[in-house]
């Protein structure tokens, strides 16, 4: 269930603290430099309850990263993600990619993502309450 909508940019955002199940992030990253994200990240984590799981979906270079010029956005590679992920104080539990997109275009990858120090797995249910 969606309770808030938040009109901010992502550089800004300060989630209320161990309020969130789940904060997901699909295809606005690219926006944020790494600094940003970093930071942003850092905030998210004392965001989630215990328990809780940030999910990110983004495109993914094949290595380093891409700028498009035209919207300015950044498009980075799996190893660089995981440099934030890791320089922002989190840990992957679960990725997964994307399958049947079109050759042509950037891959993308879901990673699963817990404040390093918390447990190996969760168990991720589908199920609506």
């Amino acid at each position: 269930k969606m309770d808030e909508y938040h009109t901010v940019g992502l550089q800004d955002y300060n989630p209320k603290p161990g309020v969130y199940d789940v904060m997901w992030f699909q295809w606005v990253l690219g926006h944020l430099p790494d600094p940003d994200l970093i930071a942003m990240f850092q905030r998210c984590l004392k965001g989630i309850k215990e328990g809780g799981v940030i999910v990110v979906k983004e495109n993914i270079a094949r290595g380093g990263f891409v700028l498009d010029k035209e919207d300015m956005s950044v498009t980075r590679s799996e190893t660089h993600f995981r440099d934030v992920f890791k320089k922002a104080g989190m840990k992957i539990i679960k990725e997964a990619w994307q399958t049947e997109f079109p050759r042509e275009l950037f891959q993308v990858k879901m990673f699963a993502l817990v404040p390093k120090g918390k447990p190996k797995s969760i168990e991720i249910s589908t199920e609506q309450h």
